[in-house]
């Protein structure tokens, strides 16, 4: 919390927000009335001084620029406790993000508008060399009604270090759902990112949401990385004009930062092109302040840590190019290699922010020694000449393997050159002028290892020659012909001649024809209710066919004539059951006299029945039987003739089967039976009619 030295200052309004960088509190300056937040940094952050001081030094920058769009930082300081904290103005404004929930997304003018102030106030930052790397709906604040901007945040980005993949469990600076692939991937950010971040508020402020969204911040930055947005024109089809803003999007969410607009100048550039569908939108600044807000800094640093820190720096995370810095380390190195230890202390002098002046000093000091020195080994150089010239001779009548200027060699090394390294170790690497080739012996050696060299090359080719040859055997030989196919094969694969259409009364006809087969079928196999379901079908297509009613009633009969058989089976096997209880209580009487009466009456109870099967109707069918030879009908008769009669005779039967005259139902179905001996229905029927006698 804030210590008694900045409550005495400061007027706190509430008990703010925390997040990764510490506490935001609201906060009124007691000297003018100044709206502004106090950030008190975490501790756990371990920030250092000099974080800090560039944190100021980036608002001093800032404010030189007069820009209204950006929140500045007016005061920095250690609290009593010894927390560093940073003063920062206010926004009278509330942020975008609230703004884009409430509206659930802008309209196209206004979205135009704002990205035009917030490209100008990224070109102005930029012209100092100071990025935002944490551009994102919740730090831009916005006028609902001048849809005027401030930007705040500005210098947090030397507060935390940027991501990196090794350490991506520990606090950085940047929210993956606004960073562009080239922080997510773990490089440093610059302009282009801030570019790539205006993008995904162009985005977000047409689709009311940013394009990555995910459960963890890796997944997002994946996203980030490999994925394409979402179109706009499918998030927001029955928005006019939506392409064009889509056009521009897509132009600043590229991947490679190359293929980004260069700055916030381009991105103003493109955006009012876009004035002539969308004249409505405003591209218009607002004018700059009349002065710039001082910054009182109370931070203790020591005076070398600040001077440098002052110093003109290039954009957070940039390194400078230095022209030629390689060469005149590599010179430095050289002449303190050659120099004398005595002139080496003399010339000896702090070399921090890399001192060209004593590189060049050196650099004309290690040229004389050289000179020097390279004086000295051409002196030395002519008696060696002279006395290798005079040893050659004797070198060839040496034995094998000795060298010509082995103990040459060793005497040169005897008498190392002043001002050298002890040992000449950094002259391994070089070719030594002074130092003959050793030469090769004469017995004759290399020419056998060629030879032998040469014999396992000439077996390898031959060996690959005949790997070659059978693999050409193998592959190449023809395959075998198939075997003749059967007649029959050829037969079915031949195309089959085109069924010929039919008139929509044709297929009518045939579906019919069909049902009726299909419910005869039923018939036969002893399954009226699938009968009576395909008659039902054929009337609903066509309620005058005469067979399909037929074919109903026979049905219906049949169903009735089955319930009837499953009563009288129940019946029967009811009246069993009664006989065989009546059977058994006989045995269990105590009196011995009721014995004899009980058994006298039972046995003549069942005897009852008798007569009633005694007279069988069957008996009276058998006259009808014997006479159908003497009713066949005369071969004269036709079919159409013949069919009509039948179908009377069912008709007749069935009739004389609904009013009970049973005999005369048979005696009907006989009759067909005598026309068509195969009429199935027909013995149905009969079989149905004597049940009913029986019953």
């Amino acid at each position: 919390m804030p210590d008694e030295e900045i409550l005495s200052r400061y007027e706190m309004l509430g008990n703010g927000i925390e997040d990764k960088y510490g506490r935001h509190v609201p906060a009124k300056r007691k000297e003018d009335g100044k709206d502004c937040i106090i950030t008190i940094l975490d501790p756990q952050l371990k920030v250092v001084p000099e974080q800090v001081l560039k944190a100021v030094r980036a608002s001093e920058k800032l404010s030189e620029l007069l820009s209204r769009t950006i929140l500045l930082c007016i005061e920095a300081g250690e609290t009593g406790g010894g927390n560093y904290y940073l003063v920062f103005e206010a926004s009278p404004f509330g942020d975008l993000k609230t703004l884009i929930k409430r509206k659930g997304g802008l309209s196209p003018e206004e979205t135009l508008t704002i990205a035009y102030r917030l490209a100008a106030t990224l070109r102005v930052a930029s012209s100092v060399g100071e990025n935002h790397l944490d551009l994102t709906s919740s730090c831009v604040f916005v006028d609902p009604e001048s849809l005027n901007v401030r930007v705040g945040r500005f210098g947090f980005c030397y507060l935390l270090p940027p991501y990196a993949q090794a350490q991506k469990t520990k606090p950085y600076h940047g929210t993956p759902e606004y960073m562009a692939p080239e922080v997510c991937s773990g490089k440093a950010g610059d302009a282009s990112s801030d570019i790539y971040a205006l993008g995904i508020l162009i985005y977000e402020m047409i689709a009311g949401k940013t394009p990555f969204m995910s459960s963890s911040a890796s997944t997002t930055m994946k996203r980030q990385v490999y994925e394409k947005p979402l179109p706009l024109h499918l998030v927001k089809p029955t928005l006019q004009g939506v392409d064009v803003i889509e056009k521009v999007v897509s132009k600043l969410l590229a991947k490679d930062p190359k293929t980004r607009p260069a700055d916030g100048t381009e991105v103003m550039e493109m955006l009012a092109e876009l004035q002539g569908t969308f004249p409505k939108a405003i591209y218009e600044l607002e004018p700059e302040r009349e002065e710039a807000p001082k910054v009182l800094c109370n931070i203790a640093v020591p005076e070398a840590t600040r001077a440098k820190v002052q110093e003109v720096e290039a954009s957070p995370r940039e390194t400078q190019v230095f022209t030629g810095l390689a060469e005149l380390v590599a010179q430095e190195v050289e002449a303190k290699a050659t120099v004398p230890q005595q002139a080496r202390v003399e010339v000896s002098r702090p070399t921090e922010a890399f001192d060209t002046q004593a590189l060049e000093e050196a650099l004309k000091k290690t040229k004389e020694e050289a000179s020097e020195k390279e004086e000295k080994v051409q002196a030395e150089e002519k008696p060696l000449e002279a006395e290798v010239r005079k040893e050659e001779p004797e070198a060839k009548k040496e034995t094998e393997g000795e060298t010509l200027e082995e103990p040459k060699a060793s005497s040169v090394e005897e008498k190392p050159a002043e001002g050298t390294l002890e040992g000449k170790k950094g002259d391994e690497w070089f070719v030594d002028g002074t130092k003959p080739f050793t030469a090769l012996p004469e017995d004759g050696e290399p020419d056998e290892e060629k030879k032998e060299s040469r014999m396992f090359w000439v077996i390898v080719g031959v060996l690959g020659v005949l790997i070659v040859v059978g693999g050409v055997l193998y592959f190449g030989r023809p395959e075998p012909p198939p075997p003749p196919r059967p007649a029959t094969e050829i037969v079915k694969e031949l195309p089959k001649a085109p069924e010929p259409q039919l008139t929509p009364e044709q297929l009518k006809a045939k579906r019919i024809k069909e049902l009726l087969e299909q419910g005869l079928q039923a018939i036969e196999d002893e399954k009226p209710e699938l009968a009576m379901e395909k008659a039902l079908m054929v009337l609903a297509e066509d309620p005058a066919n005469t067979a399909a009613k037929e074919l109903s009633n026979t049905a219906k009969e049949l169903i009735e004539a089955k319930k009837a058989l499953e009563a009288k089976k129940a019946e029967e096997e009811a009246k069993k059951e009664k006989e065989k209880a009546q059977e058994t209580k006989p045995a269990q009487p105590t009196k011995p006299e009721k014995v004899v009466e009980v058994p006298v009456e039972k046995v003549e109870k069942p005897k009852k029945p008798t007569p009633e099967r005694a007279p069988k109707p069957q008996a009276q069918v058998k006259p009808a039987e014997a006479k159908q030879p003497a009713k066949i009908p005369a071969p004269e008769m036709s079919d159409e003739e013949k069919q009509a009669k039948i179908q009377a005779l069912l008709r007749e039967g069935r009739d004389k089967f609904k009013d009970g005259d049973y005999q005369g139902s048979i005696k009907a179905f006989n009759k067909v039976l005598e026309l068509q001996p195969d009429n199935k229905i027909a013995r149905t029927m009969i079989e149905q009619a004597k049940a009913k006698l029986g019953q």
